[in-house]
C-alpha cells in the first residue's frame, strides 16, 4: 500500500513506482502530478485500487489501463489472491481520447470514475459487460452519440450513476426494464425526451435524480407525488407541463426525507399546492422561472427547515408570502412577481440567518423596515423596481457581512448530506444555492460565487432624502445600485472608502453639488452612472474615472472636464462650460429626443403606407400575392432547369 494523497508533489510520476510489482493499493490523488502516465505501469498487475484524481495528467489511457485489466498478464500475486483491479478513480485531470474498449476486462472492477476530464467520442459498449460495477461516474466529458440497453446489459449491481454534462442521447424502447435498481442517477444536459423517461418508474430506490436540461417536454408523472425515499430531486430546465397540486398533495404514509425539490425552468401552471406539511423536511425548493399564479399558500409556513426558497419570475401575487417560521431561510427570492403590500418587519426578527433577499420587480409599497439591519448576515439585498418610498436607513451601515469580507467558502450558502447505502461507494452530496441578481444592468446567475457577492438595490423606487454617510461604511460592498429615484443632497464625501465597489448606479436622481474626489480611489470600479443628476464642478482627475464613457455623467448639464468633450473631440476647458456650451448640448439633447420619437412615428406611416392599400382594397391584395406566387414559381423553374 503506497498513499501519497493531498500534497504538493508536482512534475511526472516518478518511474520507480512502476517496479513495485507487488503493489495492490496506489493513491496519488490530490496533488500536481503533470504529464503521461509513466510506460511500465501495466507492470502493476497487483493493483486493485488506483486513485490518480484531481492532479494534471494528460494524454490517453488506452495503451496502459487495458493490460491492468488483462488476466492473461496478471502475476503470481492475482493468482494467490484471486483480485483484480477493483477500484479506479482518474477523475479532474487532463486525459483525453476515446474510452478504450478494454475497460470491459476490468471484470471485477465496482467504482470506475473518470469525471471532468476531456475524453470524447462514444461510450464504449464493453461498459455493459462490467458486472460488479457499482459505481459509474464519466461526467463533465465530452462524450457523445447513442447509449442503448446495451450498454447497460450485465450492470445488474449498479446503483450509482454519473454521467451529466456530455452529449450523449439515449436511446431504449418505452418499455424497458433496466437490469439495476439505482439510489442515485445524474443524466444532467443528456436527450432525455420529449417524452418523460417512463424506465424511471422501475427505480424503487431512487435517493438522488438529477434529469434536468434533458428535453423532456411531457406532463409531470403520476409517480412524482411519491418520493419517500428521495433525497434531491432535480427536474429543472425542460418543458414540464401541468399542475403541481395534486401531486404534491397525495396522500403520503410514513416519513419522506425529501432536502431538495428544483423544478425551476419549466412550464408548470395553476396556483402553488396548499399541503406542504407534507414535506417539512424540505431544505431547498425551487419552483421558479414557471407559470404558477395566485397567493403563496399558508401551508408553506410549515418548512421551518426551508434554507433556500426561489419563487422568481411567477405569476404569483397577493400579500408578503407567511414565511415568518421559516427561520432557517438562508436565501429568499421573490422576484419577478405580483406581490403587493408592505415589506413586513418579521424579517429582520425572525429571518436572522438571511444572506440573500430578494424582492425586485413586484408591487411592494411603503417605507423600508427599519428592522432589515438586524439581519447581520444579509451580504445582498435586493429590493429594485417596486414602489417604495420614504428614506434609505441610517442603519444600512450597520450590515456586518457587508462590511467584513465575505468568504468563498460561506457555510449558509450551501447544503451536504449523504447518498447511496452500499459503503464502498457512499458519496457526499453538495448542494450550490444560486441566486439571479442584475449587477450592471445585466441579469446574472451566481452560484459557487455566490458567496463572495456582497451588494445592494434600491433602484426603480420612489425613495427620497439624502444618501446616508453611514452607506460608506460597508467597505466589503461590490454593487449599489440607487438609481431612478428622487433621492436628493450630496454624494458623501466619504464613497472613496468603499474600496470594492465595482458597480456604482446613482443615475436618475436629484442629487447635486460637486463629485467627491475620493471617487477616484475606487481602484476595482468598473461601471459608473451618475447621469440625469443636478451634478456640478468638475469630474475629479484620475485614470480610473477620465477612462469611463461620456454617458455616464450626461444629464448634468453644471459638469465638466474630461471625460465630457466638446463637438470637436476636445476636454471642455477646466474653468467651466460657458453659457454657448450650455445652450449646444440642450440643443443637441433635444434634437436627439426628436430624432428618437420620430423614429416609431415614421416606422408606422411606412408601414401602413404599403399594407394599408392592400387591407382596404381587395382587388389590389389578390392582384399583389397572384404577382408574389408567379415570381416564386417563376424562381422555382429557373432553378430546376
Amino acid at each position: 500500500m503506497l498513499d501519497l494523497s493531498h500534497n504538493k508533489f508536482h512534475g511526472p510520476i516518478p518511474r520507480g513506482l512502476v517496479n513495485m510489482t507487488s503493489l495492490r493499493f496506489l493513491d496519488l490523488s490530490v496533488n500536481n502530478f503533470q504529464g503521461k502516465l509513466p510506460s511500465g505501469i501495466e507492470n502493476l498487475t497487483s493493483l486493485t485500487r488506483l486513485d490518480l484524481s484531481h492532479n494534471a495528467l494528460e494524454g490517453e489511457i488506452l495503451p496502459s489501463l487495458g493490460s491492468l485489466c488483462n488476466f492473461q498478464l496478471l502475476n503470481s500475486s492475482y493468482n494467490k489472491h484471486g483480485r483484480s483491479l477493483e477500484f479506479l478513480y482518474l477523475g479532474w485531470n487532463k486525459f483525453s481520447g476515446h474510452l478504450p474498449d478494454q475497460l470491459g476486462q476490468c471484470k471485477s472492477l465496482f467504482h470506475l470514475s473518470i469525471p471532468g476530464n476531456s475524453f470524447y467520442g462514444p461510450l464504449p459498449m464493453s461498459i455493459g459487460g462490467l458486472s460488479s460495477l457499482t459505481h459509474l461516474d464519466i461526467s463533465e466529458n465530452s462524450l457523445e452519440g447513442v447509449v442503448t440497453e446495451k450498454h447497460f446489459a450485465n450492470l445488474t449491481k449498479l446503483h450509482d450513476l454519473r454521467a451529466y454534462s456530455n452529449r450523449l442521447t439515449l436511446q431504449v424502447s418505452s418499455n424497458w426494464i433496466p437490469p439495476f435498481q439505482l439510489t442515485s442517477v445524474d443524466l444532467k444536459s443528456w436527450h432525455l425526451g420529449p417524452h418523460f423517461p417512463a424506465w424511471l418508474l422501475t427505480q424503487k430506490k431512487l435517493e438522488y435524480v438529477n434529469i434536468s436540461n434533458t428535453g423532456i417536454s411531457d406532463f409531470i408523472p403520476d409517480w412524482f407525488g411519491n418520493m419517500c425515499d428521495a433525497i434531491e430531486v432535480d427536474l429543472s430546465n425542460n418543458l414540464l407541463k401541468g399542475s403541481l397540486s395534486p401531486l404534491i398533495c397525495r396522500r403520503i404514509d410514513g416519513e419522506n426525507s425529501l432536502l431538495m425539490l428544483d423544478l425551476s425552468g419549466n412550464l408548470l401552471s395553476g396556483e402553488l399546492p396548499d399541503c406542504w406539511e407534507n414535506w417539512t423536511g424540505l431544505a431547498s425548493l425551487n419552483l421558479g422561472d414557471n407559470e404558477f399564479t395566485g397567493p403563496v399558500p399558508t401551508s408553506m409556513g410549515s418548512l421551518r427547515y426551508l434554507s433556500s426558497l426561489h419563487l422568481h419570475n411567477n405569476y404569483l401575487s397577493g400579500m408578503f408570502p407567511p414565511l415568518e417560521n421559516c427561520t432557517g431561510l438562508t436565501l429568499m427570492d421573490l422576484s419577478e412577481n405580483g406581490f403587493s403590500g408592505s415589506v413586513p418587519m418579521w424579517i429582520g426578527n425572525n429571518l436572522f440567518n438571511l444572506v440573500v433577499l430578494a424582492l425586485s420587480s413586484n408591487n411592494f409599497n411603503g417605507s423600508i423596515p427599519l428592522e432589515l439591519c438586524y439581519l447581520d448576515s444579509l451580504q445582498i439585498l435586493d429590493l429594485g423596481n417596486n414602489g417604495l418610498s420614504g428614506n434609505i436607513p441610517r442603519c444600512f451601515g450597520n450590515f456586518s457581512a457587508m462590511i467584513k469580507q465575505p468568504s468563498l467558502n460561506n457555510t449558509f450558502l450551501f447544503a451536504q448530506w449523504y447518498v447511496g447505502s452500499d459503503e464502498r461507494s457512499t458519496a457526499v452530496e453538495t448542494f450550490i444555492f444560486t441566486a439571479w441578481l442584475v449587477v450592471k444592468r445585466i441579469r446574472y446567475e451566481y452560484n459557487y460565487t455566490l458567496g463572495l457577492l456582497t451588494g445592494i438595490d434600491l433602484s426603480s423606487n420612489k425613495l427620497s432624502g439624502e444618501i446616508p454617510e453611514e452607506v460608506t461604511a460597508l467597505h466589503s460592498l461590490i454593487f449599489l445600485n440607487l438609481s431612478e429615484n428622487h433621492l436628493e443632497g450630496k454624494i458623501p464625501i466619504q464613497i472613496g472608502s468603499m474600496k470594492s465597489l465595482e458597480s456604482l448606479d446613482l443615475s436618475m436622481n436629484k442629487l447635486s453639488g460637486v463629485i467627491p474626489q475620493s471617487i477616484s480611489s475606487i481602484s476595482f470600479l468598473s461601471y459608473l452612472n451618475l447621469s440625469f443628476n443636478n451634478l456640478s464642478g468638475k469630474i475629479p482627475s484620475g485614470t480610473q474615472i477620465q477612462g469611463f464613457s461620456p454617458l455616464s455623467f450626461i444629464g448634468n448639464h453644471e459638469l465638466y472636464g474630461p471625460p465630457l468633450t466638446n463637438t470637436r473631440g476636445e476636454e471642455v476647458i477646466a474653468a467651466g462650460p460657458t453659457q454657448d456650451q450650455t445652450d449646444e448640448d440642450d440643443s443637441g439633447w433635444i434634437d436627439m429626443m426628436w430624432f428618437y420619437a420620430s423614429m416609431p412615428l415614421g416606422f408606422a406611416v411606412g408601414f401602413w403606407a404599403v399594407l394599408g392599400p392592400l387591407v382596404v382594397n381587395r382587388a389590389w391584395r389578390y392582384a399583389y400575392f397572384k404577382f408574389v406566387e408567379d415570381m416564386i414559381i417563376y424562381k422555382f423553374l429557373g432553378w430546376c432547369l
